[in-house]
């Protein structure tokens, strides 16, 4: 009665499910889809160790079902990895598909300033002229308690999301950016995956992420729905 099942890689740790719950499922699944595909690699941006028990779920499906693998931020090694993992044992490769990098909706910009300072000063001068409501990153939880704090001094009405927040809190925080409560939301990486608002109108970074994969997977929030959004990196030299 079930069309589609939605399950975390985490629930296959979960001996009653595992035991009793995933053979039956194994043995009517007609597709298997692994989204977010990146974290089976030791070089994804995101690894989840738990991801790598889907090769066990693997072996145990009906000969001939078909496995799909789908990330939007892999580059060839991860890609090769990914494929590797999930390769089946009786030999046959994985048919890789790529599609291109370019996100003709985003205008990238670095805008370079001498200092923290500096960064908040541009970033209350200029965030009105931005599209939208939108998310500005920062490297950690400190900053982003301060730059939110900061753009309130200065009357933008903004919200703050890490990982040390109440969940409830984290919640209501995306939903107040969901509806364009407030112009910005203020994160750490926490905000990752699983968010989806096709109008957010840009990204700014305050200070660089740790890899190239980490801030294309991040400014790809912008512009899913409209065609223009901005996305701003405010690198510092500690970067």
């Amino acid at each position: 009665t079930v069309d589609v099942l939605l399950i975390s890689p985490e629930r296959l740790n979960n001996p009653d499910f595992r035991d009793n719950v995933l053979p039956r499922l194994a043995a009517t699944t007609g597709l298997l889809v692994v989204d977010e595909a990146h974290c089976v690699s030791d070089w994804g941006h995101d690894f989840r160790p738990d991801y790598r028990r889907l090769r066990t779920f693997l072996a145990g499906l009906p000969a001939g079902t078909p496995v799909l693998a789908t990330t939007a931020t892999a580059n060839e090694r991860v890609t090769h990895d990914v494929a590797e993992q999930l390769s089946t044992d009786d030999g046959s490769a994985a048919l890789v598909l790529r599609g291109t990098l370019d996100r003709e909706s985003l205008r990238l910009a670095v805008i370079d300033l001498p200092g923290a300072a500096h960064r908040l000063g541009w970033l209350a001068a200029h965030l009105e002229e931005l599209p939208g409501s939108g998310i500005v990153y920062t490297l950690t939880v400190a900053a982003a308690a301060e730059t939110a704090e900061f753009l309130r001094s200065r009357g933008y009405p903004v919200a703050v999301y890490t990982g040390q927040a109440e969940d409830a809190d984290r919640r209501a925080a995306e939903q107040d950016l969901l509806d364009n409560k407030i112009k910005a939301l203020v994160a750490t990486s926490a905000l990752g995956m699983g968010f989806d608002k096709p109008d957010l109108g840009f990204v700014v970074h305050v200070g660089a992420p740790s890899s190239p994969v980490a801030y294309y997977q991040q400014v790809g929030r912008a512009g899913r729905g409209t065609d223009n959004a901005d996305v701003l990196l405010l690198p510092g030299p500690e970067d």
